[in-house]
């Protein structure tokens, strides 16, 4: 076993990941609280926008 393939043994891949989170997400907060805020607003359009549907069709039933 050479010296290269036991420093990548030791080396802790989830660790070190990790680790760089918190300077991923300074550089990358924003846009990703975007995405997070995006994705929210378009689940809370389509359950408004059946819940509206089911209501429609409750009141032309009755």
């Amino acid at each position: 076993m050479d010296r290269e393939h036991r420093h990548e043994l030791k080396t802790n891949e989830l660790a070190d990941w990790i680790a760089h989170v918190p300077d991923f997400l300074q550089q990358h907060g924003k846009v990703l609280a975007g995405g997070v805020f995006l994705v929210i607003a378009a689940v809370a359009v389509l359950f408004a926008w059946r819940l509206k549907g089911q209501t429609a069709f409750a009141e032309k039933a009755a």
